[in-house]
Parts: structure tokens; C-alpha cells; sequence
């Protein structure tokens, strides 16, 4: 075996992130139903019935199908700017929405972290660009993987998650497109750019900055050719057709999709809730977020390594710029660190001058990560060259170890909080909330931890007539009303949602953020029976009646 990794390392590699995707894929149904998942499959479905409106007709079987189930075409919703390809190969089991919604979710979740693990692969790609060895580019790719809010949305956020997975993607396949100019590869990277873009028309200024940067590198190393240039049309045409075949929500209305598209992108017109931040509630209409929102959730979320990192890759790539200025555009490692650079800063500058619509929190800023983590991943790389060149023999094996600890640090975290880790705040984050974090900062958006809590409860319950359960505020009710219609065997037939208007119902679901929210007071009369708890934080409370 040995003697086979020797002669194959990449097959080593291969192995080791094949492993980590086993394990996440393993632990996928841990995570349950969020409460947007419904919505987000209606939205797959409304995509799925425009493609048959057009290409079957409206008397066709499966339009008719979906008629009888009340469902619109994506152009009749508010949701036509909401793109899902990438969630379109579950399309021959949607019918199980109707029948078994609950054999659906685990499979939603599956693809999910199948995206995921795709952009971590894409990031040990581009490390290897970077001319990082393979054990190093691995470490480069566990950055994200060890992210524990990476690690446990990639189960389940098909929006914002897969959008940066897919980024990673358009920036390796951007790459791949300037090493060896083929119209095969144009393709393919057109199809990234496609998926990307599709999802969150973001994506099209990722795609657009990797096609430039390819254009400049080319020039700048005059490889322009016959062939080049049959690679660079036939990309821009690749994407466009890829494009519109992604995208049945232009089909009707090119132009007023685009309006309709961008109007959205810089101004989410249809969301004006509120956003607990720093033991304050704001709303943007009335109380707009500070202009450093963003990089405070960044910078708070996310481990104090990997910030620091991030931090030291982007100050070496501004001295490796320096350094081959002449030949910034025709050095590779100097064009991709740009690149990265471009992607992350010129979106987060923009939105902080700008101060648009944040709606949701910084997740929908996911895919700055993309050049981010290339940038961490550098970082990386310079104290490896750094010790290497520099540091004793002692010095390298210390920073080898700090290394691994703050890896391992990472990995048993997510172990034990598994499965909320999306609830991470670094220390850094903890100690600058003026509140309690329970108190100041959002913890459980998704409602994910409602099933646990409600688990919890019933362990104590004796079996009997099924309890009904209520919630303080209304997503939390929300999030109720979707998981009782599908639920868990071990929960099923022992629970019922009371109705809007139950002053008392037998169990008491309270999500902390929420309850901070909307500041809903606890009623008397309940006892605490169940909590879910998460990196020492209180993310959901259940109350029994009592007697």
C-alpha cells in the first residue's frame, strides 16, 4: 500500500477527501428539516413546471399534475430571481413531496453536502496552483471543511453554501481555461460560470472576473492563437446557451427578468424584517445595519485562525504583486491571488458603502469565502515557505503542531455540537457582544434545533394522546407547522401543532433568537422540560404545561 501512494500520491489525496466526504455524508440526516427547506423544494418544483409549460405544453401530463396540486410556474411567484439549478438532478423525486416528504429531505440534504464537498475539492485544486504541496493543499482545503458553520450549513443551505462551492468551481475551471486555452475546457467552465450565476446572479462577476483575468493572461504571455481564440468565443457563447438553458424563468421575459433580477440583487425588495445584531434589533427601513456588519459576522464567525490566515495570504499577495509587478498578469500565482482578491473585496466594499438590503444575516455573503479562502490557504502556504526557509528544527515542529492543534481544535468542536454547529461564535465575537451572545446575536436562524428540543421533551413523556405544541413567536410557529406535517417516526403521531389561538398548549417551543426578536414574554404557568445547547449557548428551550 505504501509503496502504491508512492507511486500515486494524488491517489492519496483523493482518498483523504473522499473520506471527508463519507463522513459528512454519513452524519447528513443528523441535521433534520430547516424551516426554509419546504419552500426552497416548492421553488425546485415551480422551476421544473416552467421547463414542462415550454417544452410539453400546458395540457401536458405533468402541468396538469402540478395544477392539481395548487403548485405555480416560477414566473407567477415573487421567487423568479431564486435560482436552483443545482438542484435540479433531484428532480425525478419530487413527487415524494406529496407522498413521503420526510424520504425527500435526507436526499435534499445529501446533494447538498455533495456541493459542498465539490467546492472543498476545488479548493485543494486551486492550492495546488498555488504551488502548494499535497499534504499542505489538503490542510488548505480543510480551512473550509473545518469551518464549523461551512461544515454544518453545507448539509443544508442549497442557497448560499452551494453558491460558494460554486464560485470555488468558476475559479478552478477559470484557471484550468488560462493553463491550456481548449474550447473543451471553455465549456466547462462555462457551465460553472452558468451554475453560478444561475444561483445568484453574483455569479456572473465571479465568472466575468476569472474570464478577464484568462483574456489579460493570455495577452500578457502572447499564447494568443487561432485556437485561443476559438476558445474564448466559443466560451462566451457556451455560457449564454448554458444560461438560458438553466434559467426557465427568462424564457418568457428575457428583459423583465434581468430588471427584475438586478432591481433584487442590489435591493432585496420583498424582505424588510429584522436582524438581532449585537443585542439590538434593526430593521432597515427604520434602523438600517451599521456599514461594518459584514466584516464584524465575518470576522466573528469564523475561527481566529482562519481569519488570521485570510489576513496574512491577502498582505503577502499585496508583497507578491509588488514583487512581480512587471509580470503580475503573466505569473499565474500572482493572477489567481488577484483574482481572489477581486471577489471578495469589490462585493463586501460595495455593500458596506452601499449599505443595501442584508437580509438573513452575512450568509448571503457566503461566497466572499471563495476568495477568501484562497487567500487563507496562501497565508498558509507563506508560513510553510516562511519556517521552511527560516526556523530551526524545533520552530518548524512547534508551528507544525500549532498547526494540527488548531486543526484538531476545529474538528472536536464540530464533534461536540454536532449537528449545531451553525451556531459558532469565536471568543473574539463572544467577548465584544455587548449582550449575553444568547441575547445579542443570532443563533439558531434555520430552526434546526426545534426537532431536539421536542426529542428531548418527549423522552419524559409517557405514551398517550398526542401533546400539542405552540411557539412564543411566529417563524418559530412556522417552523412548527412545516416539521409536524413531517416529522421523524420517533416523533410522529405523538405531536399536533394547537391551533393560533391556544392560550395554553401542552408544550412550549422557544427559539432564543426569536424570542429576543420579537420580545415574547414566557407565559406562566410551563416548565422547562428540554434544551438544546450548542458551543455553550442555549439555541432552543421546550416548556411543559404544567398540571
Amino acid at each position: 500500500m505504501k509503496a502504491f501512494f508512492r507511486k500515486h500520491p494524488s491517489a492519496l489525496a483523493a482518498g483523504c477527501l473522499l473520506a471527508l466526504f463519507l463522513l459528512g455524508l454519513f452524519c447528513a440526516g443528523d441535521y433534520g428539516i430547516y424551516i426554509d427547506q419546504q419552500s426552497e423544494i416548492a421553488i425546485l418544483r415551480e422551476n421544473l413546471k416552467e421547463y414542462a409549460v415550454h417544452l410539453s405544453g400546458e395540457d401536458s401530463e405533468a402541468v396538469r399534475y402540478y395544477d392539481r396540486i395548487g403548485l405555480p410556474r416560477i414566473t407567477e411567484t415573487a421567487e423568479i430571481d431564486h435560482g436552483i439549478s443545482a438542484f435540479y438532478p433531484l428532480a425525478p423525486f419530487m413527487t415524494r413531496m406529496d407522498t413521503a416528504p420526510a424520504s425527500l429531505f435526507p436526499l435534499w440534504n445529501g446533494l447538498c453536502w455533495c456541493w459542498f464537498m465539490a467546492g472543498v475539492a476545488a479548493l485543494y485544486c486551486l492550492c495546488r496552483r498555488l504551488g502548494m504541496s499535497r499534504v499542505a493543499a489538503l490542510a488548505g482545503a480543510t480551512l473550509l471543511y473545518l469551518s464549523p458553520r461551512f461544515f454544518a450549513e453545507g448539509h443544508y443551505n442549497n442557497k448560499d453554501v452551494v453558491l460558494l462551492s460554486l464560485c470555488l468551481l468558476t475559479m478552478l475551471t477559470g484557471v484550468r481555461l488560462w493553463e491550456k486555452p481548449t474550447l473543451c475546457r471553455g465549456a466547462v467552465f462555462a457551465l460553472a460560470g452558468a451554475l453560478c450565476a444561475n444561483t445568484k446572479i453574483i455569479g456572473l462577476c465571479v465568472f466575468g472576473v476569472m474570464g478577464l483575468a484568462a483574456l489579460l493572461h493570455l495577452t500578457a504571455q502572447r499564447r494568443w492563437s487561432r485556437s485561443a481564440i476559438l476558445a474564448a468565443v466559443g466560451t462566451v457563447l457556451c455560457f449564454l446557451l448554458f444560461y438560458w438553458l438553466l434559467t426557465p424563468a427568462m424564457w418568457q421575459d428575457p428583459a423583465g427578468y434581468f430588471r427584475y433580477v438586478f432591481v433584487n440583487a442590489t435591493g432585496f425588495t420583498r424582505w424588510d424584517n429584522s436582524i438581532l445584531f449585537r443585542g439590538a434589533v434593526f430593521k432597515h427601513s427604520v434602523a438600517p445595519l451599521p456599514c461594518y456588519y459584514l466584516p464584524y459576522m465575518m470576522l466573528t464567525t469564523l475561527p481566529v485562525y482562519v481569519t488570521c490566515l485570510c489576513a496574512l495570504g491577502q498582505l503577502t499577495a499585496v508583497g507578491c504583486w509588488v514583487k512581480q509587478r512587471k509580470q503580475l498578469l503573466s505569473d499565474p500565482v500572482s493572477l489567481l491571488l488577484l483574482s481572489a482578491t477581486l471577489i471578495w473585496a469589490a462585493p463586501l466594499g460595495y455593500a458596506m458603502v452601499s449599505n443595501p438590503v442584508v437580509y438573513n444575516g452575512w450568509r448571503h455573503f457566503y461566497f466572499v469565502f471563495a476568495g477568501l479562502s484562497v487567500l487563507g490557504a496562501w497565508g498558509l502556504e507563506w508560513l510553510i515557505r516562511f519556517f521552511r526557509t527560516h526556523g530551526k528544527g524545533w520552530q518548524q515542529r512547534a508551528a507544525a503542531g500549532l498547526a494540527g492543534l488548531c486543526l484538531a481544535t476545529s474538528a472536536l468542536g464540530i464533534l461536540l455540537n454536532h449537528p449545531h454547529q451553525y451556531a459558532y461564535y469565536n471568543a473574539p465575537g463572544r467577548w465584544l457582544c455587548p449582550a449575553p451572545i444568547e441575547e445579542g446575536m443570532e443563533l439558531d436562524y434555520w430552526c434546526v434545533s426545534i426537532i431536539d428540543g421536542l426529542e428531548q421533551a418527549l423522552e419524559a413523556e409517557p405514551a398517550g394522546a398526542p401533546l400539542t405544541c405552540g411557539a412564543l413567536d411566529p417563524v418559530t410557529r412556522l417552523a412548527l407547522s412545516y416539521y409536524t406535517e413531517a416529522l421523524p417516526p420517533s416523533l410522529a403521531g405523538r405531536l399536533s401543532l394547537a391551533p393560533e389561538d391556544a392560550p395554553t398548549p401542552d408544550l412550549l417551543v422557544v427559539n432564543r433568537t426569536y424570542q429576543h426578536l420579537y420580545g415574547s414574554p414566557l407565559p406562566e404557568g410551563y416548565q422547562q422540560v428540554a434544551e438544546v445547547r450548542s458551543y455553550g449557548s442555549t439555541l432552543t428551550q421546550v416548556y411543559r404545561r404544567l398540571p
